[in-house]
Order: C-alpha cells, then structure tokens, then sequence
C-alpha cells in the first residue's frame, strides 16, 4: 500500500485510504481521527521551521494534508495558534459586547474530574482543582456562538473563550467611545463656564 494506511475501528475497516508521513518519533509524527466522514490529522513540522505541530481538517479522504487544511498549529515556543483567515470567513458583522458581557457572570468553582457516566448521572472523582470561569450553561443563553454544544447528554459542554476575549475587545471599545463623547461634553461645559 506504500505510504497509504488502511484504517481500522474496533476491528471494522472504515474502508479509507488515507495518505500519512512516515511515523517517526520527531520525524513527521502522525496522529488520525475520524468525525463523522471527516479526516482530523496532526503532524510534527520540525524544530526551527516556526511550527512544531500542525493540526489539519480534510472534508474528504482523497485530499492530503497542506496549509489550506491546517485549523491550528502549536509554534515552537508552545504558543496554540487558530486559523483566522478572513478568506474562509462570511456573513462578517460587529460582535457582541458590553450588553452581552455586562449579563455573564465569572464564578469561583471546584473543578471535578469526571470518570464517567452512569443511569443518567455523571459520575464525579475524589479529586477537583480550584478554578475561576464561566458555567457553559450560562454562557449559553447570552452568547451561544461561545459555547460547544453536546451531541448527547453524557458529553460536558465547552466554552470557545477566545468567543469571549472577541466579545470584551468590543466591549472595551465601546467604553472608549463612550468616554471620548462624555470628555468632549465635558470640556463643552468647562469652556462655558
């Protein structure tokens, strides 16, 4: 098959052929996964190219894995970096802020590990780790693009907070414009005065 890999699920072929790098360890490693028909791929770039880990999305099993594929990467000082290509990007409008920020309410809390769920519960460990967020559930109802939505009941939510960081830059500028306008009202005044 030579660099193609036939690929294996608890001993069901999923009747791909995928085309992977050699897997070496620090030689173009590799790593697979499957999400509904879609191929999601890692690869180790290199030391010294600016990456050290590419992580790719391919929509079909016949495209290979290149920088119009690549979602996200780690850089080689550790730093996790998102594609945000305007390119890939429509429907582009302000997002939210101060009023949907002003409405979010940052907790303390006790992070729990989860070790499963059982008869519709989720299931909690012996250890947690103290923690300061948000609740995805209440995030949700003031700004559901941040939030990951479940596709059953026994996967926990997620928050995108770079959604949020998105949301408190406006926020930010909205205060800034709203402080210009009250420093000119303001020196209108005092030259009145």
């Amino acid at each position: 098959m030579g660099n193609f890999f036939r690929l294996f699920h608890e001993g069901t072929s999923l009747h791909v052929r995928v085309a992977l790098p050699s897997a070496s360890v620090g030689v173009n490693s590799c790593g697979v996964g499957f999400n509904n028909g879609t191929v999601e791929f890692c690869d180790y770039a290199g030391a010294g190219t600016g990456d050290a880990f590419n992580f790719h999305r391919i929509p079909s099993n016949s495209a290979s894995p290149g920088l119009s594929t690549r979602i996200a990467r780690i850089d080689t000082t550790g730093a996790y970096i998102s594609t945000s290509d305007k390119r890939v990007k429509s429907h582009i409008r302000s997002a939210p802020g101060l009023e949907a920020l002003i409405k979010l309410m940052p907790v303390q809390y006790n992070h729990w590990n989860c070790v499963g769920y059982e008869n519709e519960t989720l299931m909690l460990g012996k250890t947690f780790i103290k923690k300061i967020g948000f609740l995805a559930q209440d995030v949700q109802k003031f700004l559901p693009e941040a939030v990951s939505k479940t596709s059953s009941e026994e996967e926990l939510y997620g928050l995108d907070y770079n959604c949020i960081l998105a949301c408190t830059v406006r926020a930010v500028q909205e205060q800034q414009q709203l402080i210009t306008e009250l420093r000119t009202q303001l020196q209108a005044i005092s030259t009145k005065a």
